[in-house]
């Protein structure tokens, strides 16, 4: 009878099967050698099995090289700046000390401690090349003869400044990077022994150094002698080898000794410059959190995406329970099919992490400006971080093969046989690696809110002046070309009458400092002389400027007057701020103050420049003195009508005053506050685009679990719609079932989310972890994406056929 077709045909398919896996075993008894070639058969096996789904296997091995990539490139950042920021040989005994002026005496003092192999000196500085009729100015540093021999680097091309008989070489030579050498000369190697065009004159190309070496900054990419004299200004560096087995500690010991030895040269050693190591960069707390937190929003994004990996894995082996039942019938054990599930995966994770390893190469030349300009190591993919990718590549295949292998191939042969279509389990964990999916989204996207809304408050904050179309020059070298205070200041008077009649000006302002800080910065308190025990000194920033200042800025006088010729130099202008730490709820005009023991009197309340930064130490209240006439350095601050004169044309005023006076393009102020916004902008950066990537996946991982929920409920949904459920109802339920998961999803993610946000303290400017509007959007946000991914999956169920279904059956 056709009703008893059905159990014969399960009895025969069974007693085959069954006859078929004793003779594998038997084969592999008598032929044991084969294993090898049945492991290729198995891999091919895998291959096709792939090719037969290629969306599937190009999402998964996508999502997976994603991950990896990000996590490598976090990683590779992490370990150029933090780990090892210094690639040369033997990096932890290189020992450096900066001073503002040469001192060859004291190269001599550290050669006479007998702690170090080598002492060596450098000093960065820019040069101007010229090609093509243009002239570019690149980051370099005068060094020594043996300095490249000390860090252990050896030229690409041609060779190292002249160590023979332990001279610098000729004064015109200069090594190039392998950078410039390929940008700008194509590579020719008859570079390499030819002259140059370098700032005023010509200079023969000694060598060629790779492209990864930069020393001692970052963007050093121009190298030529330095011959060390005696008193020379500009910034000093002595660099030494220790010996081996020298303790630091010995060796600093030794040096402050020395520092006391030659006190003879105080302006130099004034306050001791600091010793430390070449691979100690000066990198800030705040930087190094933030690559710690890349590192860790990195982590979270490839937990994410091989969630969403394992959800896709699981769902694709839920759809093969036939398939699995099947082989079960013919005798194939579940070890079996898990080997072949797992060796599936672990074809997708290879693609995937070699994918990943070449996005990874690109997010490294990706990286913010402000990780790359705290290292000397380049930030680049190595043998270390190709490590890490294999391993991610092995947790890849774990998380999102084994796991979702053992729960997918859980399979009784009569069941699938017979087509049922329970598969509750795979349903669970599905819906288990969707929620945290969800969770992971739900935090990254609130991490990411926190950080926007900072850098959002820290651009929106006033900033108190106007430096739209304003040059700032600074003239050095006075107190050298003058040498009196009065010459001095008939010098400045000079400059400023001549920059005031030129047609390109339309307004000028003199300062011995720069707006905004950090300045010269004084303590100030309430008692001249002594400040008594109950007074708490306030640290200010410091401005001598001229009358004109405050005009040409747009800084507005509060109360009071600005300055006069004829004030006294112990009349001041305090900010707004510093008034009411000062003086709260009072009058400060003619009030009597100390800056430091110098008693002072208020002439004026000039309103406040605010440096919004994410150190509020930085942000300090502003004291402003009258010009005064002793100091080496005046700076020029001058608003242009249209278009900003050259630099040429600029120098050529300042030579007319006196040709001994250089002068030199200062920082714009704009730039200074885009400084202190780099960093918060490229945290709202990274973690914006990691939310992203968060919720993308979570949203794919709720559509590829609601397709495949249906699919396996359209029998479910046929009874229903023939039970009179309308269309509007079935998509009801498709929603509410979305909506349950997601909703577990960010009750476990606004924990997760307040925990990440709270890790982001050091970089809250004006919100808190509990911030209603980065919350709010961060919920908003998810529920419509969810929603989203919803919608086409409720569609298909409410269009559901009940008599196409009631045919197949």
């Amino acid at each position: 009878m056709p009703y008893l077709r059905r159990p014969r045909a399960a009895l025969w398919l069974l007693r085959e099967g069954l006859s078929l896996a004793r003779a594998y075993r038997a084969a592999r008894i008598e032929h044991p050698g084969r294993g090898r070639f049945m492991f290729a058969s198995e891999i091919r096996c895998a291959a096709k099995r792939l090719r037969a789904r290629p969306g599937s296997s190009l999402a998964c091995a996508g999502l997976l090289a994603v991950g990896i990539g990000v996590c490598t490139s976090a990683f590779s950042a992490i370990d150029a700046v933090l780990v090892n920021p210094a690639p040369f040989r033997d990096p932890d005994r290189l020992l450096q000390q900066s001073l503002w002026y040469a001192e060859p005496a004291l190269m001599d003092g550290w050669r006479g401690t007998g702690k170090f192999e080598a002492v060596e000196a450098v000093a960065a500085a820019p040069f101007r090349m010229r090609f093509d009729g243009d002239a570019v100015t690149l980051a370099g540093a005068a060094l020594t003869a043996g300095t490249f021999d000390m860090l252990g680097v050896r030229p690409v091309a041609g060779r190292v400044f002249g160590a023979r008989r332990g001279q610098a070489g000729p004064p015109d030579e200069v090594i190039l990077s392998e950078t410039i050498w390929k940008n700008v000369f194509g590579g020719d190697p008859a570079i390499v022994g030819s002259r140059i065009a370098l700032d005023d004159g010509t200079a023969v190309v000694a060598g060629i150094m790779p492209a990864g070496f930069r020393f001692p900054t970052p963007d050093a990419v121009v190298w030529k002698p330095l011959y060390p004299r005696s008193r020379e200004r500009g910034l000093f560096t002595i660099v030494g080898r220790l010996k081996e087995g020298v303790l630091h500690a010995d060796a600093e010991a030794q040096i402050k000794v020395l520092a006391r030895e030659l006190a003879r040269l105080p302006r130099s050693y004034a306050g001791s410059p600091p010793v430390r190591r070449v691979d100690d960069p000066p990198i800030g707390d705040v930087t190094a959190k933030a690559l710690w937190l890349l590192l860790g929003g990195a982590a979270l994004v490839f937990i994410a995406l091989c969630a969403n990996v394992s959800g896709l894995v699981l769902t694709s082996l839920s759809a093969r329970r036939r398939e699995f039942g099947m082989c079960t019938a013919l005798g194939a054990s579940r070890s079996r099919l898990m080997r072949e599930a797992v060796l599936e995966q672990s074809l997708v994770a290879a693609a995937g992490a070699g994918a990943g390893i070449w996005l990874a190469w690109g997010l490294t030349r990706l990286v913010p400006q402000v990780f790359q300009g705290h290292t000397l190591n380049p930030i680049d993919i190595d043998t270390r971080a190709l490590a890490l990718a294999a391993v991610l590549g092995v947790a890849a295949v774990i998380v999102s093969g084994l796991i979702p292998a053992w729960l997918g191939t859980r399979s009784d042969a009569l069941e699938a046989l017979r087509g049922s279509r329970r598969g509750g389990g795979s349903r669970v964990a599905a819906n288990g690696f969707l929620v945290v999916e969800v969770a992971l989204a739900c935090a990254l996207l609130a991490g990411s809110a926190i950080l926007v809304r900072s850098f959002a408050n820290m651009i929106d904050v006033p900033r108190g002046l106007n430096s739209d179309g304003i040059l700032r020059i600074g003239v050095e070298e006075l107190d050298d070309v003058f040498g009196s205070n009065e010459g001095m200041a008939l010098a400045a008077s000079a400059i400023a009458d001549r920059f005031a009649a030129w047609p390109a000006v339309s307004a000028v302002a003199l300062s011995r400092e720069l707006p905004p800080g950090p300045t010269l910065r004084a303590n100030v308190h309430l008692t001249p002389g002594a400040p008594s025990d109950s007074e708490t000194s306030i640290r200010s920033e410091t401005y001598r400027v001229d009358p004109s200042f405050f005009s040409l800025y747009g800084i507005p006088i509060l109360r009071g007057r600005s300055f006069q010729s004829t004030d006294a130099a112990s009349d001041v202008i305090v900010s707004e701020r510093l008034a009411s730490l000062l003086w709260p709820g009072q009058d400060p005009l003619d009030r009597m103050f100390a800056i430091g023991r110098s008693a002072s009197r208020v002439i004026g309340v000039a309103g406040e420049i605010r440096l919004p930064a994410l150190d509020a130490s930085i942000d300090l209240p502003e004291l402003y003195r009258p010009l005064g006439r002793e100091s080496r350095t005046l700076f020029v601050n001058m608003r242009c009508r249209a278009v900003c004169p050259g630099d040429d044309e600029i120098r050529a005023q300042i030579h007319a005053v006196h040709p001994g006076l250089r002068a030199r393009i200062r920082t714009p102020a704009e730039d200074v506050f885009r400084q202190h916004q780099r960093l918060p902008r490229a945290a709202a950066e990274v973690g914006g685009l990691f939310a992203v990537v968060g919720l993308i996946a979570s949203a794919g991982g709720l559509f590829s679990v609601l397709i495949y929920a249906v699919s396996r409920r359209r029998s479910e949904f046929g009874v229903r719609s023939a039970l009179g459920a309308s269309p509007a109802q079935i998509r009801g339920l498709v929603f509410r079932d979305a909506m349950t998961v997601v909703g577990i999803g960010m009750i476990a993610g606004a924990g997760a989310g307040w925990i990440v946000a709270r890790s982001l303290a050091a970089f809250h400017y004006g919100v808190t972890e509990l911030d209603a509007v980065a919350w709010a959007a961060v919920l908003v946000t998810i529920v419509l994406t969810s929603c989203l991914a919803a919608w086409y999956p409720a569609r298909q169920a409410a269009r559901t056929d009940p008599l196409r279904l009631l045919r197949a059956e």
